[in-house]
């Protein structure tokens, strides 16, 4: 699909720019989109409230400061390049960052070269950068200004470090390598008051593919407090096209404490859709001790009773690393309960059945949740998918896990 896409990119210039029908790419435009720069030597940069510390190709010419909660970093790679970036406190959703700066981006695009008549997404990509992930967008548009057509491109990079987001953009044609480079280096070596970025002891990144193509990334995150719970945080984001050049975010989170013995002590789930928060809905026992889901589901407040605590995900990825140690597991099951985002308002069963040997340490698994089939590869030492495939509607969508650490 990514071939297809820069295929059609590459076909939509051919047609926008101002030279007679059925000629080839005219040489200029070849040429632009293969420039590079060289990078120059690192050098540090801080920001002066001490929050921030990372090593960037170039220089940062301007002094860093907290402004709206993110800092610019204006990257000269030479006299006339120069990389934008920005790290963002916080969290942030990746879908709908990447999707809301395009729009805003673009827009200023057309201020300088006229109204954009149309525009194409090249290419898309999603990751692991190390323990964190990313997403990355190249965009070609075509504007006109004064009867004169204009070739212009936008590219884009974000990646999720937990404590902060790294953002970066740069509006040249060209530049593909070189732009990676820069936005890479920036997030790598970042450092927040002085410390690498907290990993915790146990993550896991995979890359969601639609139709072949890189539409997004989820992320799993395991840090234990002082008292022996684990924070579990889950983390989607899905950018889709609802018409060429238009953009559909998804972006969730669900965040689980699990006390040391597996039980789940209070749950959360959070979506977004197009930036705007279409659920927010927290779990926890109440002094009566039933377990009740209270908050915002599609605009409306909720408050649902379940009937029992629902398992916690280590909880079940312990029973089914306990499976797969059988001597043959083929043909065993787990059974659970699952609070999903497929429904809130009740408990879901959920089942895995070993189906065959995948590979070293890893099975074949039939899972289902719900009326929902999975099908699935899970590592035995973990008991967490390293591969799966999800009904889609009459689409399937495909994760593959690309970064693992740590150990639970």
């Amino acid at each position: 699909m990514r071939a297809t896409l820069q295929a059609t990119a590459a076909t939509c210039l051919a047609l926008w720019a101002a030279w007679a029908q059925g000629q080839t790419q005219p040489q200029w435009l070849t040429d632009a989109q293969a420039r590079e720069t060289p990078l120059p030597p690192a050098t540090e940069v801080a920001s002066e409230d001490g929050w921030l510390q990372a090593r960037v190709p170039g220089t940062v010419r301007h002094k860093v400061v907290l402004d709206s909660g993110g800092y610019s970093l204006q990257i000269a790679l030479s006299a006339d390049r120069t990389i934008s970036c920005e790290v963002l406190r916080g969290s942030r959703d990746l879908a709908a960052l990447l999707a809301e700066t395009a729009e805003i981006s673009l827009g200023q695009l057309a201020k300088t070269n006229g109204e954009i008549e149309a525009r194409v997404i090249e290419a898309i990509d999603a990751g692991a950068l190390g323990a964190h992930p990313y997403m990355a967008l190249r965009w070609v548009y075509r504007a006109r200004r004064g009867g004169e057509a204009r070739i212009g491109g936008l590219k884009q990079f974000a990646a999720d470090l937990g404590e902060a987001v790294v953002y970066c953009a740069d509006d040249e044609l060209g530049y593909v390598k070189t732009f990676d480079a820069v936005a890479r280096a920036v997030a790598e070596g970042l450092r927040i008051e002085g410390k690498a970025v907290d990993t915790g002891h146990f993550g896991e990144i995979s890359v969601i593919t639609l139709e072949g193509q890189r539409v997004g990334v989820a992320s799993t995150v395991l840090s234990r407090d002082t008292e022996g719970d684990t924070q579990v945080r889950n983390k989607g984001a899905m950018l889709l096209q609802r018409t060429q050049g238009q953009l559909i975010s998804q972006d969730t989170v669900e965040v689980q404490w699990v006390r040391p013995d597996g039980s789940l002590i209070n749950a959360l789930q959070v979506k977004a859709e197009q930036g705007k928060l279409t659920e927010d809905v927290a779990l926890r026992r109440h002094d009566d001790g039933r377990w009740r889901a209270t908050g915002t589901l599609a605009g409306k407040d909720v408050d649902f009773v379940l009937d029992a605590a629902p398992s916690s995900y280590l909880a079940m990825a312990q029973a089914r690393r306990q499976l797969m140690d059988r001597p043959n597991p083929v043909g065993g099951s787990t059974e659970a309960t699952s609070w999903s985002s497929l429904d809130l308002s009740r408990l879901l069963p959920a089942k895995a059945t070993v189906l065959a040997a995948a590979g070293p340490g890893t099975f074949a698994v039939r899972e289902e949740l719900g009326g929902v089939v999975i099908d699935a590869v899970l590592d035995r030492k973990t008991g967490t998918m390293a591969s799966a495939t999800i009904p889609l509607g009459a689409l399937n969508l495909r994760l593959q896990r690309v970064h693992q650490h740590g150990s639970f």
